[in-house]
């Protein structure tokens, strides 16, 4: 279990930048005698990993090959280090310094025009670090293991990105770094070792990988954060813990053009000033496996400006032909229909209005959700519904719903906001477990407060066929919105 939290990188001293070499860089050839060596007890073989740039804008796949001592002693020993970008771009960096077999290495010089780093191991192989890594001038970071054909290590690169991330100064609209590097052992069990930056700092963590599938040519792996035993936790930012689920789709064939491996999945972390946050994670395109089924949605409303609805939206309206809202007193709303004035089309505000209808409320910082102020015969019931439609070329049966629902508690009477689904638009499911029901007695100071809301169904949706999602309010006057819709497809 890998526990340490990697700081901001110390650069090398001035006197090592000078050292560097002007001669040549010797490019890797896979025909020269570097094959993988099954070696267990030796410093000597093939380390491969992943690398980052503090700054999110490079990230790679390392491997480092560290050479058997050469018999004439006056013939250099060329250590090399290869990196394979996201760019697709290889950067080299070479040590030609001697070691020897099964004794340790400590801060060796790896350098090029681009890349220098230090490489340290024991002299079995075990705890490889590479430290003081700096690319182009900008300080990095590198983790590692040593690869052999009985425990290969298999390294994958990827970002993670925000769905509901609520005006985090840090994670809202920043896409970061989130690489992993998969090692199997003996067993076939694989651990899995993941490199996170947030904020410019590199937190390491831990998962498992199980639950395989085999379906012909490619396999389909459940992974977790944690330990699998006692804990689900992936790191600690501060004090709080992130957790993470998802899915390692990859190739099982013999080596060749079909090779791949990807990854994808969720995250969450419940943070001490912007409460509940989450997001997902990708692996880069370098080499995706066919389209898997993802992401199916992801509303948020930040363009809305409450200019109402129309099947071909004008700037700050919603389109009618995804989503509707009904309810109010002497007018509704059809799929494909518009409403652009009255009780559909109220504006933005910040809360606190007194005529109802549809609004673009600002719940913080310039959040905008899509609300609604009920009256004494508008929205008492009504609902705020979606249609989607499943043109993903396959047959979608289980789902994960996550939104996020504000309140503005300024009346005495309560609201409620329910969540149903259907297949036809005419039979609705209710799912218990989103209900929710606004507070009785109001708010000396009222002001936006947020409970985010989570929940699995199933239902089966043909291709091409559509899914019907209803937000149903009723009573009270409490102003209420929805925001940072996700729908994906469960495990």
């Amino acid at each position: 279990m890998i526990k340490r939290i990697t700081f901001t990188i110390t650069m090398l001293f001035a006197l090592i930048l000078i050292s560097c070499s002007d001669e040549p860089i010797e490019t890797y050839d896979s025909s020269q005698n570097l094959k993988l060596t099954s070696e267990f007890k030796t410093n000597i073989g093939t380390y491969k990993g992943v690398f980052t740039t503090l700054d999110s804008e490079f990230r790679g796949q390392i491997e480092v090959k560290i050479m058997k001592p050469n018999s004439n002693s006056f013939a250099k020993n060329y250590h090399i280090a290869k990196i394979i970008l996201q760019t697709g771009d290889v950067i080299y960096a070479t040590s030609n310094e001697k070691f020897r077999p099964n004794y340790p290495i400590d801060q060796a010089i790896f350098m090029s025009n681009e890349l220098i780093f230090n490489f340290s191991v024991d002299g079995d192989g075990s705890n490889p670090i590479i430290s003081n890594v700096i690319y182009n001038n900008t300080a990095a970071d590198i983790m590692i293991a040593k690869h052999t054909n009985l425990a290969p290590v298999e390294p994958i690169t990827g970002t993670y990105f925000c769905f509901a991330c609520d005006g985090h100064p840090i994670l809202d609209g920043t896409d970061q770094t989130f690489n992993m590097m998969f090692t199997t052992d003996a067993s076939g069990i694989s651990e899995i070792t993941t490199q996170v930056l947030y904020d410019g700092l590199v937190y390491d963590g831990i998962a498992l990988q199980n639950n395989c599938n085999v379906d012909g040519t490619f396999t389909s792996c459940d992974m977790e954060s944690g330990n699998g035993v006692d804990s689900d936790e992936g790191f600690i930012i501060g004090v709080n813990p992130v957790k993470w689920q998802g899915r390692h789709d990859f190739n099982i064939e013999d080596t060749g053009p079909n090779d791949c491996s990807e990854t994808w999945g969720f995250w969450s972390i419940n943070t001490s000033n912007n409460g509940f946050v989450f997001g997902g994670f990708k692996s880069d395109p370098i080499s995706d496996c066919p389209a898997s089924i993802n992401t199916i949605s992801s509303n948020g409303f930040d363009a809305f400006t409450g200019a109402g609805f129309a099947p071909i939206p004008s700037a700050g309206q919603l389109d009618s032909d995804i989503i509707i809202a009904n309810g109010f007193n002497n007018v509704s709303l059809d799929y494909g229909e518009t409403q652009n004035s009255g009780v559909y089309a109220k504006g933005e505000s910040t809360g606190g209005e007194a005529q109802p209808g549809i609004y673009a409320f600002d719940v913080g910082g310039g959040d905008i959700a899509l609300g609604v102020a009920p009256g004494q015969n508008d929205f008492t019931p009504g609902y705020i519904e979606i249609k989607l439609n499943n043109d993903t070329g396959n047959n979608l049966t289980s789902f994960k719903i996550d939104y996020d629902i504000y309140v503005y508690n300024d009346k005495s009477q309560v609201n409620s906001l329910n969540f149903s689904y259907s297949d036809d638009g005419t039979d609705y499911i209710n799912i218990d477990d989103l209900d929710f029901v606004s507070p009785g007695a109001a708010d000396a100071s009222p002001s936006w407060v947020l409970t985010h809301k989570s929940a699995e169904f199933y239902v089966t949706i043909p291709n091409g066929q559509n899914l019907y999602m209803r937000f149903t309010g009723d009573s009270g006057r409490d102003e209420i919105a929805i925001d940072n819709i996700s729908l994906v497809e469960a495990d």
